[in-house]
């Protein structure tokens, strides 16, 4: 049950930390990949995939969740809909990571995840937009790439640190 609450806490994180949002273009820059990449490696796989299914029900049905205050199932659908289906390919790799001891396999891991997630909403709004890979990539992944890779390592870091609090009794 402890799980669950803390998969329903992690659900609100990500809402709150995707309003933390600038808009550049169709994509806002916002701090989700954080709340996913802490999520994940805080709660592991079952309950990140859990939280992030929440969250973006929660979104669909019309709550608005999703950055700059939207909702509904046209998010989903929208721009930025790879994206948001691309954090369940991110949360897994991040999740997994803490099952692997050797270092440079987890860090390869880590980016697979992070790549699998920019790769699907890359080509999810290149389908969408009707432009080609090259102009896709420029406009939805490469601004936001460093951004994300940052919000990865201090999840992480953080994670770490959150882990050792919050299961420490249980």
């Amino acid at each position: 049950m402890f799980n669950f609450v803390l998969a329903a806490l992690f659900a609100a994180l990500i809402a709150v930390f995707s309003q933390i949002s600038l808009k550049l273009g169709d994509i806002p820059f916002t701090l989700q990949t954080f709340a996913v990449a802490l999520c994940a490696y805080t709660i592991g796989v079952k309950f990140s995939t859990i939280s992030i299914a929440t969250y973006l029900v929660i979104g669909a049905i019309g709550i608005p969740v999703f950055a700059n205050f939207r909702g509904g199932i046209s998010v989903l659908f929208g721009a930025t809909g790879g994206f948001l289906i691309g954090f369940f390919v991110m949360a897994i790799c991040f999740a997994l990571t803490y099952a692997i001891k050797n270092i440079p396999l987890k860090i390869v891991v880590n980016f697979a995840g992070l790549i699998g997630c920019h790769l699907l909403g890359t080509i999810w709004f290149m389908i969408l937009s009707n432009v080609g890979f090259i102009q896709a990539i420029t406009v939805t992944s490469l601004p936001f790439l460093l951004k994300d890779i940052v919000s990865m390592v201090l999840a992480y870091l953080i994670a770490n640190r959150l882990r050792k609090v919050i299961y420490k009794n249980v």
